[in-house]
């Protein structure tokens, strides 16, 4: 096994060193990519990369709101009915009209950051409304005053103090700020004010710990209250419901979440009285929940997942009746987000799609009597599939994955396989027009559900967290196993892929078994498990991945290291990272390292150079997201020429996989 002795050099951008390095990377890699696109003959529509979608449009006071992305540009820009609204030229990524419909609020990306400016629209006008403060924020989580005099928003604040994301209520009338927690002040991830005005809560997560408060919106002099507290990661989300009661989705008591609903007390310092509203059943994991009205009844519709999948309920407060929605989308699918539609009568709308269908709005009656869809002309050919397919893991767990493919596609086939399996975060089985074109061409997309993700609830990412972190390799590697084993995927043209800590995960089975793959691809990969702790934020991830100055924890980092590749090796996979020059999650030097330990083994191996590129695509004006349509879809133009080219995939014919 050999570890690179020596990388930290790489971690100062302006030493000369670093920089005599990157040119001569940057050189090199632009001259590979150039020639992977040249020779890959799948035809990578760059058109359907960066075509609009649909989105989910916000009605108030009787007009309608809705988000428009410019092909041309890839920018976003709000229409008011059916005429631009917010100013040209800037990039809105979340958008709130006021109750009466008066303003616009409008969070729009930074260049060259991974924040976003807040500032506010007058609708009659279109013009910005001026005097307020800058505002910048990271979570786009927003809320107006009922009387539409202002609103709460999560300010960014400095990364790693006490000024990082505490909720502040912007006055329009004089641009003042002032605090939600003013005597307490902690990072919040969630605010809401209630429909009767009356009330505001927020989420707050700190020292391992999630709290919900409540502030009372017209007793200034009331204190704040805790109403909620559980482990980090137990309270998902909390709301209002349609005639003000406080609605928490939590798994404070049970793996599969809980909906739990109290009406905020009068009196001070008094217990709310909390009753459960639904709770998750057999293999369901309840994850949010939207509120509408149904014959003057407050009605829930409720977000649940099963193995990752989206699933819809209706559930009637009163009665607590359930009734499941299916949309009529076939295989798995994933719901991006619902909205309560005040109309003649009210209906739901809800914003889905799945691997190979582009997002759609349909539109969900809140008695369950009725299912609309509003159709998007470029669905997915009836031959691309997506299938839920399970695998029995050595220790006797079920492990699934989402495996997309032509139904026509020879078997064995080149196989991607993407993971990401930490923090808790789930892989919905969302659109990609990548994989669409990927699988258009006869390969396969695997998506693992990899233990330490969040797909079945808390547990699952107990089981693949800090000393059960190689667990989700082990699972990534048995996946490989089962596609193998069952015909799927072809042995000699595998390939990773993984983003952040799934590039941590993905590198990491390539470095230990580098023979197996034809293919590794790492975007803003998460890489040094020696040195990730000491900068912020990789010193808040201590608890995901452990301590690497206690020694129980420096064993797993050392065993999940994707620096210690196995050597001697019979053939060195192609390796493409992606890095974005502004990442402030994941340090840049990550994956400069993780390039660097490749070249090395490259250098030592038999192996010709030529026939294993090692890329490092580096993107000026990105950062650990690619938010802008054309920065995604430059990189994915890239990823799959050089996927293509490394498993041998042309459109409709296979040729031997091999490096540039």
């Amino acid at each position: 096994m050999t570890r690179h002795p020596e990388l930290s050099w790489l971690e100062d951008p302006a030493s000369p060193a670093i920089v005599e390095w990157m040119s001569e990377r940057l050189t090199e890699s632009t001259l590979q990519l150039a020639e992977a696109r040249t020779r890959t003959s799948l035809a990578i529509d760059r058109q359907e990369l960066t075509a609009p979608q649909a989105r989910l449009s916000k009605t108030r006071s009787g007009h309608e709101f809705s988000l428009v992305a410019d092909a041309a540009s890839g920018r976003n820009r709000v229409w008011l009915d059916r005429a631009p609204l917010s100013p040209e030229g800037q990039d809105v990524q979340a958008w709130n009209p006021s109750p009466d419909g008066s303003f616009l609020l409008i969070a729009c990306k930074i260049a060259s950051s991974e924040l976003l400016l807040i500032s506010v629209v007058v609708v009659a006008t279109g013009e910005v409304l001026q005097g307020l403060p800058p505002m910048a924020c990271r979570i786009p989580e927003t809320a107006w005053n009922i009387d539409s005099s202002g609103f709460y928003y999560i300010d960014e604040g400095e990364p790693g103090r006490e000024s990082h994301r505490l909720a502040k209520r912007c006055s329009l009338e004089n641009g003042e700020l002032s605090l939600f927690d003013p005597d307490h002040p902690m990072p919040m991830r969630t605010i809401r004010n209630s429909p009767d005005g009356r009330w505001t809560i927020a989420v707050a997560t700190a020292n391992g710990q999630d709290t919900v408060w409540l502030r009372s919106a017209i007793d200034p002099m009331r204190e704040l209250e805790l109403v909620a507290a559980a482990a980090a990661g137990a309270i998902a989300d909390a709301d209002f419901s349609s005639d003000s009661e406080i609605s928490i989705v939590t798994t404070i008591r049970d793996d599969h979440g809980e909906i739990l609903i109290a009406m905020p007390c009068d009196e001070p310092g008094r217990s709310l009285e909390w009753e459960r509203l639904v709770e998750g059943q057999a293999t369901e994991v309840i994850r949010h929940c939207a509120w509408g009205s149904a014959h003057g009844e407050a009605v829930a519709l409720v977000l649940t997942t099963v193995h990752g999948a989206s699933e819809l309920l209706l559930v009637t407060k009163s009665t607590k009746r359930r009734v499941d929605v299916r949309l009529p989308i076939e295989g798995p699918y994933a719901v991006h987000g619902i909205e309560w539609a005040e109309c003649s009568r009210g209906n739901f709308r809800v914003l889905a799609s799945s691997p190979c269908n582009p997002p759609s709005v349909f539109s969900v009656d809140p008695t369950g009597a009725d299912l609309g869809l509003t159709p998007d002309k470029s669905s997915s050919p009836a031959e691309l599939r997506t299938v839920h397919r399970s695998f029995r893991a050595s220790d006797g767990t079920d492990v699934w994955m989402y495996l997309t493919r032509a139904t026509d596609s020879p078997e064995p086939a080149p196989t991607a396989v993407n993971v990401y399996g930490g923090f808790g975060l789930s892989i919905p089985p969302a659109f990609s027009a990548a994989v669409r074109t990927w699988v258009r061409a006869g390969g396969v997309w695997a998506t693992v559900l990899v233990r330490g993700g969040g797909e079945e609830g808390p547990n699952w990412h107990e089981a693949g967290r800090r000393e059960n972190k190689t667990r989700s390799r082990d699972d990534l590697a048995e996946a490989i196993d089962f596609l193998v084993d069952t015909g799927v995927a072809d042995p000699a043209r595998i390939g990773l892929y993984g983003e952040s800590h799934g590039a941590l995960l993905a590198a990491s089975e390539a470095a230990r078994h580098p023979d197996r793959y034809a293919a590794l691809v790492c975007a803003a990969p998460l890489a040094d498990l020696e040195a990730f702790s000491r900068s912020w934020p990789g010193s808040t991830w201590i608890s995901e991945l452990g301590d690497p100055d206690e020694p129980a924890d420096a064993i797993v980092l050392n065993d999940l290291d994707p620096f210690n590749i196995t050597t001697p090796i019979r053939s060195v996979p192609s390796v493409l990272v992606s890095v974005g020059e502004h990442d402030q999650r994941v340090p840049p030097w990550h994956g400069k390292k993780l390039v660097e330990c490749w070249l090395a083994v490259r250098t030592a191996s038999d192996r010709s150079p030529c026939l294993s590129p090692m890329i490092l695509r580096w993107d000026r004006g990105s950062g650990h997201v690619w938010n802008s349509v054309n920065e995604a879809a430059d990189r994915a133009v890239d990823e799959l020429a050089f996927l293509s080219v490394a498993l041998g995939l042309t459109d409709g014919n296979q040729v031997n996989a091999g490096g540039l």
